[in-house]
This record gives structure tokens, C-alpha cells and sequence, in this order.
């Protein structure tokens, strides 16, 4: 699966999965050009991805489709415990 917005000329890549068992067979290089394909039909000119740096195969996968590092931005998260 792969979830893709656009704004005037600009495209994001929201998320790309692919079934582990059909991991390492093209799919994610299939998603990423068919994504791309989307958004040049219509007319982005511009296309970014976030990912945590820890998903090296995502990484791989974006870097492989052209995209370059752009910006490391932190965040953390807290989940309260539930009170009883």
C-alpha cells in the first residue's frame, strides 16, 4: 500500500508497506514509481517523505528512489499511565 497527497507542486509520500512475505521482491520500488508516476500526472514538482532513520530499509528504499535527507527533526512521545 502507498498513501500519497498533493498540494500545488508539492507531493508527500504518507506511508509505503509492503507484506513481509512479499518483502524484497521489487514491491517497494514498484510503489515508489507508481507514486511518483501519480505525482507528476499531477503536477507536483517537489516530493518528501518522513521516516524515523532507525527504519534503515525505508530509508534505503526512499534514498533508492532519489530522495535525499532533508532535515532530522525529534520528537517524543508520552503515554500517560491510566489511572484508576
Amino acid at each position: 500500500v502507498v498513501t500519497l497527497a498533493r498540494e500545488g507542486e508539492d507531493a508527500s509520500i504518507g506511508l509505503i508497506a509492503v507484506a513481509e512475505a512479499a518483502r524484497g521482491r521489487g514491491v517497494g520500488r514498484r510503489l515508489m514509481d507508481a507514486a511518483h508516476w501519480w505525482m507528476a500526472g499531477r503536477g507536483a514538482r517537489r516530493a518528501s517523505v518522513v521516516t524515523q532513520l532507525a527504519n534503515v530499509a525505508a530509508c534505503r528504499l526512499y534514498e533508492g528512489g532519489g530522495y535525499r535527507l532533508g532535515e532530522v527533526t525529534h520528537y517524543y512521545h508520552f503515554w500517560p499511565a491510566a489511572r484508576r
